[in-house]
């Protein structure tokens, strides 16, 4: 019977606290309802709204400029194409003149 007593009181004790949380949400309900508030809300979500296009359009640009750069050092290169294929004739001709000298 006393564990029965001890289950009741606490159940009662929860029931209260319950009742209370309640009744705080129901005053913060009324609140969140005041149109002096719901203004501000309504300000607060527009200047949101606002610094979020701004950061997508800042974040457009930067992407656009990175994709610019992206294709800019692609087409550089450090060493151009005909160097390389210039240095690579002059080596295999100077190879050739090497062997065909100790040929003969």
């Amino acid at each position: 019977m006393a564990k029965l007593d001890d289950l009741l009181v606490v159940l009662e004790e929860e029931v209260h606290s319950f009742s209370s949380s309640v009744a705080e949400l129901k005053t913060f309900a009324e609140e969140l309802k005041e149109p002096q508030l719901q203004r501000e809300l309504q300000r607060i979500r527009i200047l949101i709204e606002d610094k979020q296009e701004q950061q997508n359009r800042r974040l457009e640009r930067e992407f656009q400029e990175i994709r610019e750069l992206k294709q800019k050092l692609q087409k550089s290169q450090l060493i151009p194409r005909w160097i390389i294929i210039l240095y690579g004739l002059v080596l295999v001709l100077c190879l050739l003149f090497f062997i065909v000298g100790l040929v003969i």
